[in-house]
């Protein structure tokens, strides 16, 4: 068993490593464009979403029914939750800084 000072170190380590894949994906989505601002709320939301989906999968994995139409995707939460943790994590920071260029490009007249 691991006590709950060691089960807070496991999660912000999660975090960490979710706002840096985030933090790395926006970095190659928008290079020289990436300002502080941009970079800290994209981090920040891709370590959420990471925290999310390994927090989901775990759930998810005490539940043998709860994917009985979707057997694929009951195998990738259950085996691989942290390739699922990755990809929605760059899913997420890949929408934000795409939808940041086109908030910031000027109106075309």
């Amino acid at each position: 068993m691991i006590s709950s000072d060691q089960a807070w170190i496991i999660i912000v380590g999660e975090f960490v490593v979710g706002a840096l894949l985030g933090l790395a994906v926006a970095g190659v989505v928008l290079r020289s464009r990436l300002g502080r601002l941009l970079g800290f709320v994209t981090s920040f939301c891709s370590g959420a979403v990471f925290l999310f989906t390994l927090g989901f999968c775990g759930w998810a994995s005490w539940s043998p029914y709860m994917w009985g139409a979707y057997p694929r995707i009951a195998n990738l939460s259950q085996n691989r939750p942290y390739s699922l943790a990755v990809l929605s994590c760059f899913l997420v920071a890949a929408i934000m800084s795409l939808a940041s260029l086109k908030r910031k490009q000027p109106a075309q007249t």
